[in-house]
């Protein structure tokens, strides 16, 4: 944890692999969640009991190796009902039996693969998680956990970058807004790590 601004710093145990006992073990983490029911109704349409809480996942790493943040980004599948083939944050809805935290956790692990608490047990968010990287590569990413079709590509962006794109759902604003904030706490952070 960093003292100066608060924010966990997560290293891989193996410099740039995820050498967590969780990876190694291969075990699926589990989640409390119930997962939605479809109805279709008379005309045709699809509903969706359970979909009225939206989530969307802003994930950070700060690269100490490179001093560049980067945010996770994932392009959206031809199975998505909308922005097919446009880049945004990972993003989903609440499902039954689960906290906000909890559908956080399950939508970014099964858009990218990626399961935070298995870094840390220290991962901090409001609902955007930052962390510090000490490995030679950003953790990997994989569509591997997802709906058929639902996401076509993963990729760590350059934050800068990022907010430049035009994202599905106007998630850039979202991503330059959260920019502005860690300016910030960004330097308390880095020098902090740096003097390790």
């Amino acid at each position: 944890q960093c003292a100066p601004c608060s924010l966990p710093t997560l290293s891989a145990h193996t410099h740039g692999q995820q050498g967590s006992a969780w990876k190694n073990k291969r075990m699926k983490p589990t989640f409390s969640n119930r997962p939605n029911q479809k109805i279709i109704s008379q005309e045709g349409e699809s509903y969706w009991i359970s979909r009225s809480v939206a989530l969307v996942g802003q994930v950070c790493v700060y690269s100490l190796t490179e001093s560049k943040w980067y945010i996770l980004l994932i392009k959206r599948g031809t199975g998505t009902p909308d922005y097919q083939g446009y880049w945004c944050l990972p993003c989903g809805y609440l499902d039954w039996d689960e906290t906000l935290t909890d559908g956080f956790l399950r939508e970014v692990y099964e858009e990218a693969g990626v399961y935070l608490p298995a870094h840390s047990s220290q991962v901090d968010f409001g609902y955007s998680v930052f962390f510090t990287w000490k490995g030679e590569t950003l953790p990997t990413l994989s569509n591997s956990h997802c709906e058929p079709d639902e996401v076509d590509a993963l990729q760590w962006t350059p934050l800068e970058e990022a907010g430049e794109m035009s994202l599905a759902f106007n998630h850039q604003k979202r991503i330059n807004i959260m920019g502005e904030q860690l300016q910030h706490r960004m330097r308390a952070h880095v020098d902090y790590h740096r003097g390790e």
